[in-house]
């Protein structure tokens, strides 16, 4: 999918609903452009390997081609994709360094290249040349939330409004918008109540999204108020946006999203391993057969409920799937501990550390290691 801003990518369907749980919710990829018909995009489709096929062609001829794509594309570009634009956008912008377009595309090279600071100052001069283009706010929008955790501390809350600001006037351009309505509410669920901070704004652009036309921001709508509601410790105005979501139209609507999100929030924001564990159970028969992130969350609630061989069996299937899954790994070693499979539990520890040597976590994981080696197990 085109991925939202900082706050609406990471946070809120992300990280706060941990949708790739583990410790390993995605790392925040750059927000590119959306596409300005609110469209979801599929990934690049791959040139054919066949030894006997003419070799691919260069993905891009021209420059123009390149910032088209960035606007349609976004983040479905891959890295190749990527590499090959530069030298056209470089070109391009050594032969007309005003031209707005070219500064976009260098805003989002950069951004890809994860420099968000050099992104966000270019899109300062491209909206200020191209007012009326809401792309343009919304990636100025999302390159200046991004670039707020490099900045100082007296910074942040002028770069925070800063990004506001270009989300309401990418509003004011095309009000039927789905990405700077999820970044809005973001703001105002994040912001302090003397710089902005209003739960009623939060929830009136959930509600907008719901509002939009033919359901397309339905589910990021109901996804938002359930955040919204967590937030605030309404477990349960909560659940029922999360059970809406599960039904909802709109763009990426995901019965499965909607309920393991559901488990999570249950899991980490209320602290009731047992009813989340109710809910990724009825996701469990919805996930893709690579998706990781239902065992996960199951393995976390097995833990928290000392369900020690039931914990185990979740982390096994995250670990055969995701090797590098890092709360499952140390969860894993933890339970096969507890059911005193010791020299397993320190194979387990010992690869942690390997793996994860400068990690939080590691110093848990050391704990074991000493633990067992005191109990006689090498």
């Amino acid at each position: 999918m085109l991925l939202r801003n900082v706050f609406a990518a990471s946070l809120a369907l992300t990280a706060t609903f941990a949708i790739a749980q583990d410790g390993a919710a995605p790392a925040p990829v750059p927000p590119v452009v959306p596409s300005t018909t609110n469209t979801p995009t599929g990934k690049p489709t791959s040139p054919s390997t066949d030894a006997t096929s003419a070799p691919a062609a260069a993905p891009f001829t021209t420059a123009d081609e390149v910032v088209a794509a960035f606007e349609t594309r976004g983040n479905a570009l891959s890295d190749a994709e990527f590499a090959a634009a530069a030298p056209l956008i470089d070109a391009a912008a050594t032969a007309d360094s005003s031209a707005a377009k070219w500064k976009y595309a260098k805003a989002v090279l950069a951004a890809h290249a994860r420099d968000f600071k050099v992104a966000r100052n270019l899109m300062r001069e491209v909206v200020k040349a191209e007012t009326e283009s809401a792309v343009y706010h919304m990636t100025h929008a999302g390159y200046t939330f991004m670039s707020i955790n490099d900045a100082g501390t007296l910074d942040q809350m002028s770069l925070a409004e800063e990004g506001r600001d270009a989300y309401i006037e990418a509003l004011r351009i095309d009000s039927t918008l789905i990405e700077p309505r999820i970044g809005l509410a973001e703001f105002y669920i994040q912001a302090p109540g003397i710089a902005g901070g209003s739960w009623k704004k939060a929830n009136e652009q959930a509600q907008a999204l719901i509002d939009l036309p033919d359901g397309r921001g339905q589910f990021y709508g109901y996804m938002m108020k359930a955040r919204i509601a967590a937030e605030r410790d309404r477990w349960k105005e909560m659940s029922e946006n999360f059970t809406l979501a599960e039904t909802a139209q709109g763009e990426e609507a995901s019965p499965f999203v909607a309920m393991i999100s559901h488990a999570n929030a249950l899991l980490d924001k209320k602290e009731d391993a047992k009813a989340a564990l109710v809910q990724a159970e009825r996701a469990l028969p919805l996930a893709p057969a690579t998706d990781y992130t239902v065992h996960a969350v199951m393995g976390r609630c097995k833990q928290s409920l000392k369900d020690w061989q039931g914990a185990a069996d979740s982390f096994a299937q995250v670990l055969a799937i995701k090797p590098d899954a890092k709360l499952s790994r140390l969860g894993y070693a933890t339970a096969l501990e507890k059911l005193g499979k010791q020299t397993e539990a320190l194979q387990h520890y010992r690869e942690f550390v390997t793996r994860f040597p400068s990690d939080d976590l590691t110093e848990k994981a050391k704990d074991g290691i000493a633990r067992l080696n005191r109990a006689g197990i090498r």
